[in-house]
């Protein structure tokens, strides 16, 4: 008789059923309360409405409920890897390292798909009790849900199988999905400090990188509402590729852990990393972030100021890089005994790494704050994060300015005075992009400097030319929603507004577009006219073609705004309103 490799062994897979059947039954007992039971007892429904709330639920479901649950699952399926009885009896049982993996595995994707499917079910049979359709929004929350679960089960068996430590698992697979943004964040704080006009706002890496910050940031499960008349007549569920590539990601994670489970030495139970060649990526990982992280702490409680100087940045950054260095190695030798030569050879190449980096980052070695894009490779530029303009003065005006910015670095660091905060964002040609932060000194608030660098930057960005583009918007694809006029009245001085019809608002908008070009309607900043007062306010309302995006400005009318007021007469504003 033929002989056969079984990848699945049926009494495995009933043993792990029978033992996690208390999670799986919260599992199921969570969401029967949630949907179905839920469903029965709610009253005077409106049409759709349990529609929307299973969409509603889809998201719980999808992000905080999969992400917990499928840790959980992992942790049961593979905690017996963390211990070393437990380890070598599995090891020396006759099944193969393939067939108890798979077993395994397969059993833990029960432990979601069974309790989802009976769950959908009584759904829809739910739905069919109070009069309403849910089959395929249910069919969709099946699919969708096994999918995410399908991930983050899998990224948990990953990172189960990268470590031998039953604490460290779940500190993996947080890390797997924060540390990320964490990262950036960090590496950005460090980086504002040490690069002369860099800005914090920008990403240095994808969201998708971490997983749970991803799908927080951006709901994944897009639905759009059907509407005619002000009444929802349907939905369409238009999140299908976010959350097919999540699954697909998630099959890969589980590939990855089934490799390594092949190769998985029994003997590394309790070990922190179970894989060899990962133990130097952990170790001097841990001795990055910690540097960094706790030495930005450090140099923020020394100086107690927003403001991180590179002389107690550095010493700061590498004390708490020794400790983080370390704690990594106690961790991995599991012994505080780690004071050896061959460690000390290891720190010390790591601290000097790390200095000649920081020291590069501050000389600018590689050119990034002493870069100013050419005006001929300019498409357009936008001025603290106003309209971009692709008028060639104000190009070459910005450029000048942003040239004298980066020949007066130390002036400009150095300053503990009054100071206004600018973001310079350049559009290229080539359809790259470069954005620069400053702090430029003003001199005094109250009495600012005209000489000085924030000054004439705020005459800049209040140049009619950049005023007429961040209000009317010259864009075919962005267009104007409504107008609204709101001012003081009476002796409370409570607030009316004035109703126009499209010839009347846009009667306005020419007069405001004259007194902007002339320069008495729209400043902001240090440049604001005297004498607003905010008794007259006009407030534009724009929305982008495809409805993603919308943006209001609001416009203080002053008293040299003779085009504007006019205007406001003939809609017949009180005349005590424009004095």
């Amino acid at each position: 008789m033929t002989s056969k490799t079984s990848f699945y062994n049926p009494g495995l897979l009933r043993r792990s059923l029978l033992k996690g059947a208390p999670l799986w039954g919260l599992w199921l007992l969570f969401w029967l309360l949630l949907l179905p039971v839920y469903l029965l007892t709610r009253q005077d429904l409106v049409p759709f409405e349990l529609t929307r709330y299973l969409f509603d639920c889809l998201v719980v479901a999808g992000t905080f409920g999969v992400f917990f649950y499928g840790l959980a699952v992992a942790w049961l399926q593979f905690a017996w890897l963390y211990r070393t009885r437990s380890a070598y009896h599995y090891a020396s049982l006759p099944i193969r390292r393939e067939t108890q993996f798979v077993s395994r595995y397969l059993s833990g994707l029960l432990f979601h798909l069974v309790p989802a499917l009976a769950v959908t079910l009584l759904t829809m049979a739910a739905g069919v009790v109070k009069g309403e359709n849910v089959a395929l929004p249910a069919l969709i929350f099946l699919a969708c849900s096994t999918l995410m679960f399908l991930f983050y089960y899998g990224l948990a068996v990953f990172c189960a199988h990268l470590t031998g430590h039953v604490a460290a698992m779940p500190v993996l697979y947080l890390i797997a999905n924060f540390l990320a943004p964490v990262l950036e964040y960090v590496l950005l704080l460090v980086a504002n400090a040490l690069i002369f006009g860099l800005s914090v706002s920008q990403h240095l890496w994808p969201l998708w990188l971490s997983p749970l910050y991803y799908c927080l940031n951006r709901n994944i499960f897009s639905v759009e509402w059907l509407n005619r008349g002000g009444e929802t007549i349907g939905y369409v569920f238009t999140g299908w590729k976010p959350v097919l590539l999540f699954g697909a990601a998630g099959l890969v994670l589980a590939i990855l852990a089934f490799l390594l489970f092949r190769r998985r030495r029994m003997e590394s139970a309790g070990d922190v990393i179970a894989v060899s060649w990962l133990k130097p990526v952990f170790r001097y990982g841990v001795t990055l972030c910690c540097g960094l992280t706790l030495g930005m702490i450090i140099a923020t409680l020394i100086l107690n100021s927003s403001q991180i100087h590179f002389g107690t940045l550095l010493p700061c950054i590498l004390f708490a890089s020794i400790v983080g260095f370390l704690a990594a190695e106690m961790l991995l030798e599991k012994t505080i005994r780690v004071f050896q030569k061959k460690n000390f050879l290891r720190l010390g190449g790591a601290l000097v790494a790390m200095t000649l980096v920081l020291l590069a980052c501050r000389y600018d070695v590689f050119g990034f704050t002493r870069y100013v894009p050419q005006a001929d490779g300019v498409a357009s530029v936008s001025l603290d994060g106003r309209q971009p303009v692709d008028n060639s003065t104000i190009i070459e005006k910005t450029i000048a300015l942003h040239q004298e910015i980066v020949a007066n670095r130390h002036e400009v660091e150095e300053n503990r005075g009054s100071f206004r905060a600018y973001r310079i964002t350049y559009y290229l040609k080539d359809g790259g992009r470069v954005e620069r932060y400053y702090r430029l000194p003003v001199g005094d608030h109250s009495d600012p400097d005209p000489s000085s660098l924030g000054y004439r930057m705020e005459v800049l960005e209040n140049d009619p030319t950049v005023l007429l583009e961040n209000y009317f918007f010259t864009s075919d694809q962005i267009r104007l929603d409504s107008i609204s006029v709101e001012y003081v009245s009476g002796e409370f001085g409570t607030y009316d507004q004035i109703n126009m019809t499209p010839a009347q608002g846009e009667n306005l908008l020419e007069a405001m577009r004259k007194d902007v070009s002339l320069g008495t309607l729209g400043k902001t900043g240090l440049l604001a006219e005297d004498g607003v007062s905010g008794n007259v306010s006009v407030y534009l309302q724009y929305t982008y073609q495809d409805g993603t995006w919308d943006r209001g400005e609001t416009l203080y009318v002053t008293p040299e705004a003779t085009h504007t007021l006019e205007a406001l007469r003939e809609l017949g504003l009180p005349e005590e309103a424009l004095q």
